[in-house]
């Protein structure tokens, strides 16, 4: 027991005097010590990572692309040509369409141009429309009686004259074709002479042009 205890004076006198020598040794090995973990652990990272081969890596430009089969796109819808139908029913054709080669006039006793189609028919019978359209205007002509105008798309136009004061349509009215727009009258005083009929005329843009060529042949 008194050797245990001399040994631990002697201990302590020498960790007294030599004390900053035994501050240094533990700092050096604790230093030892975390470096030591830190490079354990470092090796350990680089241990668990997985290691990817690049040569069977595909880029997304690599893998081939499924084109998609070609769509075949519907043809465009052409509408329905124009072919008029006879605005009098049972009615014989007067005087035909006449754009350079002159026609006697009756009425007002002198040689002129007729571009329209003349429908005879008598006071009263049913005027029709020929295609589906549009009411466009309605006049009482001093001339011609009441005359109605119906467009019919794409700058076609179809003027119905020489109709009594039973219209029965109204401007901006939709009509059919097959309608009932009026009646014959006894009005139309520049073509008095000829007898009762519907003065038809066709424009296009604007211009008066041959109904002729929007009818079937055997309505005509």
């Amino acid at each position: 027991m008194n050797k245990f205890k001399s040994a631990l004076i002697k201990t302590g006198k020498f960790l007294r005097k030599n004390v900053y020598y035994v501050v240094i040794v533990v700092a050096v090995a604790a230093i030892c010590a975390i470096v030591g973990v830190t490079v354990s652990k470092t090796k350990q990272a680089k241990n668990s990572t997985p290691v990817v081969n690049d040569t069977n890596i595909e880029s997304p430009q690599d893998k081939p692309v499924d084109k998609p089969d070609p769509v075949d796109k519907p043809d465009p819808v052409k509408p329905d040509p124009v072919v008029f139908i006879v605005p009098v029913k049972d009615s014989a054709v007067g005087a035909s369409f006449s754009e350079t080669e002159l026609v006697f006039s009756k009425t007002l006793e002198q040689w002129s141009t007729h571009r329209a189609i003349d429908f005879m028919a008598e006071e009263g019978a049913s005027v029709f429309a020929v295609w589906d359209g549009t009411v466009s205007e309605i006049v009482n002509d001093p001339l011609y009686g009441y005359c109605v105008s119906i467009s019919h798309g794409d700058g076609l136009v179809t003027k119905y004259c020489g109709l009594s004061d039973k219209v029965n349509v109204s401007v901006s009215q939709t009509v059919k074709k097959g309608a009932k727009i009026g009646e014959i009258g006894n009005n139309m005083i520049v073509e008095s002479a000829d007898g009762t009929h519907l003065h038809f005329e066709t424009y296009k843009d604007g211009k008066l042009i041959n109904p002729e060529d929007y009818f079937v042949q055997s309505e005509k």
